[in-house]
Parts: structure tokens; sequence; C-alpha cells
């Protein structure tokens, strides 16, 4: 993992020159527009998972096959809501300990959410993110990726102690 958020790093800074965008036809919302075209400037692979029942429009990023980082966009271009599910696995005696660690999480960690969803004994991690239609929503939401990761593996890390 930290090989993957160095490298994502690295590309950042390289600021790649404009390409070709494969996007599909069908991405409605401006600021997921802008969003892909960054990360199709890095050659970052994603999945465009359409217009959800919330009328969100999802896109999802997956690294290291167990890292799927979930952005969704607002039709009115105001929020994205990033969701990381399934950080752990709980035992059910855990979950006290989880509670704790998610805690300490969410106080050393001011830009990421950390949670216990007891409906199946995961951890999730959340970033919530208020925009305008505007030029740089693209920048934004890909530094707001490399922040998920790299608070991703302090969590994980933290919380696979009282995983299953």
């Amino acid at each position: 993992m930290k090989k993957l958020v160095s490298f994502l790093l690295a590309v950042c800074m390289l600021a790649a020159c404009s390409v070709a965008f494969a996007m599909p036809k069908n991405v409605a919302y401006a600021n997921t527009i802008r969003f892909l075209q960054a990360l199709e400037a890095d050659d970052i692979n994603y999945s465009y998972l359409g217009i959800d029942q919330d009328d969100d429009e999802h896109v999802r990023l997956a690294f290291d096959d167990d890292v799927k980082i979930n952005f969704f966009f607002t039709e009115d271009n105001e929020e994205c809501n990033i969701r990381v599910w399934n950080l752990v696995e709980l035992n059910p005696e855990s979950i006290e300990d989880a509670y704790r660690i998610c805690n300490e999480l969410n106080n050393n960690y001011k830009f990421c959410t950390f949670y216990v969803d007891t409906s199946d004994n995961t951890v999730t991690m959340s970033m919530d993110l208020i925009l305008r239609d505007s030029d740089d929503v693209g920048d934004i939401c890909y530094e707001a990726l490399i922040r998920v990761l790299r608070i991703y593996e302090k969590g994980h890390e933290a919380l696979l102690a009282v995983a299953k």
C-alpha cells in the first residue's frame, strides 16, 4: 500500500500532459466529468457505475483488490461523498475495541471519519467534500483520493489488531 501511495504522489507531481479521454459517454454531472478527467490525465483506472437510486453519480477506484474507494457526486454539483466500506471485519467480541480505535483515528485524522457498522460488523471510512461547479473540482477530488489512501493505510493497520 505504501508503494501505491508513493506512486500516486509521484504521478501527481509529474503533471501529465493532456490525453484523449475515453470517458464513458453517459457521464452526466459536471463535477464527475472533471474528476474523471483528472484521473485519466494520470492514467488511473476507475469504474463508472452510473447514477444510483439517490441520484448520485458513482465512481469506484480499486487498489490492490482489497481497497475500493467509492465517490458519489451529487446532481447539484455541491457535494462529493467518499466511502470505503469493509476496512476490516470484526468479531462481535472485538466491537468495543474497534469503537475505541475508530475514536482514536477520528481524533488523529481530521479529514476522514471511521465508524463501526454493527449491521455487518465491519468498519467504514468516509470523507465528505463541499464543492462548487468549478474547474478546480478535479484537482480537489484527486487530492481527496490521495488523502483517503494515506489515511486508509494508517487506519487499516490500526484496525487489523481487532479484526477477525
